[in-house]
């Protein structure tokens, strides 16, 4: 994962710009539920970023122990508590972007360019986030242009 910018932008959007989605998702790309890729969604901004409410009853959380017989694997349900060490992680990782805190209980989209996959398109992005987070200077506009250049026609 890419170490963020120094804080030094500022968004003249929030999170409730992103489009409410129903059950349809087509046209549009589900980000990992984590501070690098739901960054990278929110910064495509306002109409090229969407959710969708979550329901986490159905996650499970991989537990690997180790033991001196060899490693005991199992899974385990997704609690309150993991939901909201998760929010946490993510929450920090967008503060250092200057990014608001996103609300919980949401999977988080990017649209997809009309005829592009929804996969490579997001590698693609991830891509270009990684090279923008080397960068030394962080002004908006610059870092918005490079991420999603030639991205979106018009």
């Amino acid at each position: 994962m890419a170490d963020p910018p120094p804080s030094t932008l500022r968004w003249s959007y929030g999170w409730e710009a992103a489009v409410d989605l129903g059950g349809d998702t087509a046209g549009w790309a589900e980000v990992d539920d984590n501070g690098f890729e739901c960054a990278m969604a929110f910064l495509a901004g306002p109409g090229r970023f969407a959710r969708r409410p979550t329901d986490d009853s159905l996650r499970r959380v991989r537990v690997i122990e180790e033991r001196n017989e060899g490693e005991l694997r199992y899974e385990l349900p997704f609690t309150a508590d993991d939901r909201a060490s998760v929010d946490a992680d993510v929450d920090w990782y967008l503060g250092e972007w200057n990014i608001p805190p996103r609300p919980s209980g949401y999977d988080w989209f990017v649209a997809v360019p009309p005829g592009e996959d929804g996969e490579a398109f997001v590698i693609r992005i991830e891509n270009r986030f990684i090279r923008i987070a080397q960068m030394e200077e962080w002004p908006q506009e610059l870092v918005v242009a490079e991420l999603y250049r030639d991205a979106y026609p018009g």
